[in-house]
């Protein structure tokens, strides 16, 4: 995200490991998730130069972290690699707050519900950031 960064669980230096243990907090799904990031999102967002960096940023950023990151994949996305990363640069384009979107997972903790516009994300991100979800080389 733009700005000042406020949770920093990630720092410079930091492996693929170190980051997947400070956002997971050790939980399994969220375990499951970062790893599912750095295996299947790797090239989706050419309008970074950060890569997937990017979206752990806006998790560390937004503080999804352990089974809220987890809920943000499987509940909200459902499993949807490209979802997940469509509402991580929209937190980034300040299409979504963070307060908003941690309204939606405690929704989906509560067993409620919690629901995304993710037609709408999406529109929101391309309108900043065209290249977004153009896979390298495609």
């Amino acid at each position: 995200m733009s700005g000042t960064r406020t949770h920093e669980r990630i720092r410079l230096g930091d492996s693929w490991r170190d980051i997947t243990l400070k956002l997971s907090e050790a939980n399994p799904g969220a375990i499951m998730v970062c790893a599912r990031l750095i295996q299947d999102a790797r090239g989706f967002d050419l309008a970074s130069p950060l890569g997937i960096l990017q979206a752990f940023l806006a998790i560390d950023d937004a503080a999804v972290f352990g089974e809220k990151l987890y809920l943000l994949f499987h509940d909200l996305c459902g499993d949807d690699v490209l979802k997940t990363l469509t509402v991580l640069r929209a937190l980034d384009a300040r299409v979504i707050s963070p307060e908003r979107l941690h309204l939606e997972l405690d929704a989906a903790v509560s067993g409620t519900g919690g629901e995304l516009d993710h037609v709408g994300l999406l529109a929101g991100v391309l309108g900043k950031w065209p290249q977004f979800g153009k896979v390298v080389g495609g």
